[in-house]
């Protein structure tokens, strides 16, 4: 449970699965509105446009991919332009979170990839 503030409820899941000699990381996350009883979209919460999302997303990876180049595979960036329509989101205290299914544009021991941005929701 990454947020409960009697407006919405918010949950991220990770798992580790075994296929073989293959292991594979698994993330989801579901945001419910606690009024409605409904799972909101990204969209629904933010008067963002989809456009102005992916740009958000692209800016905010692309930060860490500058900050850290060694822990993002070479091509991140590539990677990153293919992957902006999978972008996931969590509620937390102070915002929303917003990550990338693991091992898209870094390694598994990278962990979950994501940013934070701070907001208020209304």
């Amino acid at each position: 449970l990454t947020r409960d503030d009697g407006d919405y409820a918010s949950f991220l899941g990770t798992a580790d699965s075994f296929t073989g000699a293959t292991e594979k990381k698994l993330c989801s996350s579901h945001t419910f509105s606690l009024a409605s009883g409904k799972e909101t979209t990204p969209g629904e919460l933010f008067p963002d446009s989809q456009s102005e999302l992916k740009d958000l997303f692209r800016s905010g990876f692309q930060a860490m991919i500058k900050e850290k180049p060694d822990e993002f595979y070479r091509d991140a960036e590539t990677q990153l332009e293919r992957q902006l329509g999978n972008v996931g989101f969590y509620l937390t205290k102070d915002g929303v979170a917003f990550y990338l299914p693991p091992e898209s544009i870094a390694p598994a021991n990278a962990g979950l990839v994501s940013f934070e941005v701070t907001y208020d929701f209304p």
